[in-house]
């Protein structure tokens, strides 16, 4: 693994577009370091089919906030995370109200944590073998974005993704 991991960090967060590796990365930090404790985005319910579940945004914030306990009361633990609160407001489409103090709160609690976010930003595959109902699904997530194209849509989720990153002032790098 090339990636530079930063000292003093032990909350690896692991976020990006579809298709841009974050599995493969988390799988490599994972075995960079057996100890960690990993969340993929499943065990996180962030898997693509989930978004149109209705209340899934409210239970998301709980699940992270519970992830966020943990993470507080594990002093001297190691997480990898992959998709967490970069993915919930980017993908965030259901626009609940109350969201953006409820998502706030979280990003205050993350702060205090020795937290290190690798972004990728590049897709690198396309998920075709999600078959019909992914393709239903990128049709209505790229009607809710307002892009015309699947192109034009992973870029804005992209600018959107960095936007976050650089303005939550946690420390991050870009893959």
């Amino acid at each position: 693994m090339t990636t530079k991991i930063p000292e003093g960090k032990r909350v690896f967060i692991v976020e990006g577009v579809s298709g841009s590796g974050k599995s493969t990365l988390v799988k490599a930090l994972a075995k960079k370091f057996p100890q960690a404790t990993c969340f993929s985005e499943e065990e996180l319910l962030f898997d693509w089919s989930d978004n149109l579940l209705p209340g899934i945004t409210e239970f998301r914030l709980q699940l992270f906030g519970k992830v966020l306990d943990l993470l507080e009361n594990k002093k001297n633990g190691m997480f990898i995370l992959e998709r967490f609160h970069l993915s919930l407001k980017v993908l965030d489409y259901a626009k609940d109200e109350g969201f953006n103090e409820r998502y706030a709160k979280l990003i205050r609690r993350l702060k205090n944590l020795p937290a290190h976010i690798f972004l990728l930003t590049k897709q690198k595959k396309s998920h075709q073998e999600r078959g019909k109902d992914w393709k239903s699904y990128l049709a209505w997530k790229r009607k809710e974005s307002g892009s015309l194209t699947l192109k034009e849509m992973y870029a804005k989720e992209r600018a959107l993704f960095l936007k976050l990153a650089k303005g939550q002032r946690i420390s991050y790098s870009l893959l």
